[in-house]
């Protein structure tokens, strides 16, 4: 693929990665729209040239933080900005073009799970989330409670020897949540 069909490629994927259903009940119009523009403008060559976690988590915070001063009053939450970047990101490591054009396939055992009330739920009724903080809402999520959750997800997915990132498609309506039971 050249380089204009992959750039349209990830522009594809940053308004596939946010729907009504994603950002729904944010407090503000155009949430939506907002959250595609700016997932769309983010520098995917960042993600390439990280050579630790840390370095890719600071990455991730930065564009969190970016992502959030774009939605629009009402909704500029730091919960929302990080679970539609997660899901842009996941979205991109599962694309084997993005990923061969931008090189960014070694990140995937770092990105984090999204975090919604679901997300949170299913994590809730493992052995390793028993003791998670109550969740509250998208809204209301902060970097502490959500590394929280992260670390629960962490510590399942590496019993399921699987990636953090991969225990979504386990919790989205349920379907794999049976086998997280004793986890």
């Amino acid at each position: 693929m050249n380089d204009t069909t992959i750039d349209l490629l990830i522009k594809r994927e940053a308004s596939a990665s946010v729907g009504n259903s994603t950002l729904r009940s944010q407090g503000a119009k155009d949430v939506v729209e907002s959250a595609r523009k700016s997932l769309a403008k983010i520098k995917i060559e960042k993600y390439s040239t990280t050579s630790t976690q840390n370095e890719f988590i600071e990455i991730l915070d930065k564009d969190t933080q970016k992502i959030m001063r774009s939605l629009p009053s009402g909704a500029q939450n730091w919960g929302a900005a990080r679970k539609v970047i997660n899901i842009f990101l996941r979205n991109l490591i599962y694309n084997k073009h993005i990923c061969q054009k931008h090189k960014i396939d070694y990140i995937e055992s770092w990105l984090e799970i999204p975090l919604d009330s679901h997300v949170a739920e299913g994590l809730s009724e493992t052995d390793s989330g028993c003791n998670l903080p109550r969740w509250n809402s998208i809204k209301r999520l902060t970097k502490a409670d959500s590394d929280q959750y992260q670390f629960v997800a962490y510590t399942i997915a590496k019993k399921l020897k699987i990636n953090r990132i991969d225990l979504d498609i386990y919790l989205w309506r349920k379907i794999g949540i049976a086998l997280l039971k004793n986890v």
